[in-house]
């Protein structure tokens, strides 16, 4: 049964003084409560255990855990012998990558136990600046999911690129105070923040407690394989988590000088390789991050109850892996009203009949039931008009042509970018070239391809550059999702059908293309920004597994190609990029020419 629902963020408010009195009299069992949930084996995150009790709820709050038949309810729901667990925290994501307005976003996560999320808008930023943020936020309101958000801390994500704004502490200040905002945002660019970049540093400032707001925020980090005395400068300068680390190694260092570990297994996959950290040190300052799954993996898989899953799988106790993604990030952000099964908390509630096969059956966010046997009780709310304008019609070319997308160079050796499956990271390969008439050129049939990113704001820009092991033998396929600045990014085999590509989504103000032989093949159009896409989420995951098909049917040979397209650009992560400006080497902080030094 479709219904509405209340606003899962803004709903939340202190409790007056009559409100408490009724909650003490409800947890001594003195009045009836507004629901019961009997027969139910409560798992604790405090103590680690699990063992029979009733909850006892009124309003949207749990009042007491008491003895079996300790409680009277309005409502009696049976557990049937199934774990209670608290509602799953979501502690970084982002909702634009799953290519989804927020209540579609809601609707995939529900369903799996994340009944509060944390999501880092500077994707929406980039194209649109704060207006971009106010729209996302306004797309917000009216979902039961506890949907926040966070201040983009890096916009654009480095000098190194081109994107639709360019904001600073003092632009983020008002948004601040908002009691949606969980944090700063990932503070990605950390050789600025080790140059001691002002804006960087006003940006970190943010989250003081006697910096725009009086509650403090954390500071989220991103510095993959950051290591030695360069962490100590991360850290000093206020950054306090990371999901990047992708070795066990990198891993405890960070740990080691008290920053938060987000392990991730999202886009990228570092489970099994930083689990054994924690089960050896078994780290409080830890958690489980998704971050960047898509619609069909968040719809068929899950999202936090997926992770959950594999780390038991692995040998994780499943009460250390349910605390890794519900007592921790409360505490993280500073939650203390979920996170747990306590008197006075949120009755942010599971329903899971196994442990070690983590399946919520039923999901109550605030006491009410959202989601039942894997579907979401909810439909989206209709998009807002407010602040609309600011993310339609962002595609805008300047002086785009073919011609744009010849590289200049001889026949001899190149450095190219060298795709590595399951990872964002990039490596800097060194490999054979071959020059016709002054111009570098693919070479499909040994996996080296042409790719390159295209201004979209009216500057005019596209860089130019080589990639090896995507796979594609023929065509082309682009996107307008190209982390951070979202300009389009484009490989291929021929400049012909890339051009035609980044034409295409021009067309189409934004999407996934891909095109052979001159033909457009597949499209999934994204007008929202260029990066989001108004459909429902089941839509959505239909066409993007679609244009996942065809490409392979074309050669590419890695999951989820469209997403690993969409990373070439990320100008802060190592080693080889491409953006805008040209062929970014992340290691030297620098662009190069692709034969510089050759």
């Amino acid at each position: 049964m479709t219904q509405r629902w209340f606003d899962g963020v803004k709903s939340v408010r202190p409790l007056t003084i009559e409100e408490r009195r009724d909650c003490i009299e409800v947890a001594r069992g003195l009045k009836v409560a507004n629901t019961v949930f009997r027969n139910a084996r409560v798992v604790n995150v405090f103590s680690h255990e699990v063992y029979r009790a009733d909850v006892a709820i009124i309003g949207d709050r749990i009042a007491g855990i008491g003895p079996e038949g300790a409680y009277d309810g309005q409502e009696i729901i049976d557990c049937e012998g199934h774990y209670l667990v608290p509602g799953l925290i979501e502690a970084h994501t982002h909702v634009e990558d799953a290519l989804l307005v927020p209540g579609e976003f809601a609707r995939a996560l529900a369903p799996h136990g994340t009944t509060t999320c944390i999501s880092d808008p500077h994707e929406i930023a980039n194209v649109a600046g704060v207006e971009g943020i106010r729209w996302l936020m306004a797309a917000t309101e009216g979902i039961p999911v506890r949907l926040m958000y966070t201040l983009p801390s890096c916009v654009p994500a480095s000098p190194y690129e081109n994107a639709g704004a360019s904001l600073t502490a003092s632009d983020l200040a008002p948004l601040a105070r908002d009691p949606r905002i969980a944090s700063v945002g990932e503070v990605m660019n950390f050789p600025g923040v080790l140059e001691g970049d002002q804006v960087l540093l006003e940006m970190i400032e943010l989250g003081r407690p006697e910096g725009a707001t009086a509650r403090g925020l954390p500071v989220d980090g991103h510095a993959p394989e950051l290591h030695g005395l360069d962490v100590c400068g991360y850290v000093v300068a206020g950054v306090e988590s990371d999901h990047e680390s992708v070795s066990a190694a990198e891993a405890l260092e960070k740990l080691r000088l008290g920053m938060w570990l987000w392990v991730r297994e999202g886009s990228t996959r570092n489970l099994e390789e930083l689990l054994p950290v924690i089960m050896e040190h078994k780290p409080e300052r830890s958690g489980f991050v998704a971050d960047d799954r898509t619609p069909g993996d968040l719809l068929r898989e899950g999202d936090l109850d997926h992770i959950i899953r594999r780390a038991v799988r692995l040998g994780l106790d499943p009460i250390q892996a349910i605390k890794m993604s519900s007592l921790h990030p409360a505490q993280y952000f500073g939650f203390k009203d979920r996170g747990a099964i306590a008197p006075g908390y949120l009755a942010d509630l599971l329903v899971v009949p196994d442990l070690h096969d983590f399946r919520p059956r039923r999901v109550y966010i605030g006491g009410q039931l959202v989601a039942e046997n894997g579907k979401a009780l909810f439909e989206a709310p209709s998009l807002p008009s407010v602040h609309l304008e600011a993310v339609m019609q962002t595609i805008r070319l300047r002086d785009f042509s073919v011609d744009r997308l010849r590289l200049p160079g001889h026949s001899g050796k190149a450095r190219v970018i060298g795709l590595i499956p399951d990872q964002i990271v990039t490596e800097d390969r060194l490999m054979e070239v071959e020059a016709r008439d002054g111009y570098l050129v693919a070479a499909p049939e040994r996996d080296l391809l042409k790719v390159a990113v295209v201004e979209r704001y009216w500057r005019g820009r596209v860089g130019v550059g080589l990639l090896h092991g995507l796979g594609l033998q023929q065509g082309a396929m682009a996107s307008s999702v190209a982390h951070d600045a979202h300009n389009i990014v484009v490989v291929g085999s021929n400049d012909s059908d890339m051009a035609l590509a980044v034409r295409e989504i021009e067309r189409l103000q934004g999407g996934l293309v891909v095109v052979a032989n001159g033909e457009i093949i597949a499209t999934l159009p994204l007008p929202l920004g260029g990066i989001v896409s108004p459909q429902p989420v089941e839509e959505v995951a239909r066409d993007l597994e679609g244009l996942d098909q065809v490409v392979t049917e074309m050669g590419v040979k890695i999951a989820h190609p469209f997403g690993f397209l969409s990373f070439l650009a990320l100008s802060v992560v190592p080693s080889l990029k491409i953006t805008d400006l040209g062929i970014l080497d992340v290691d030297a902080w620098s662009i190069i020419s692709v034969q510089e030094s050759y």
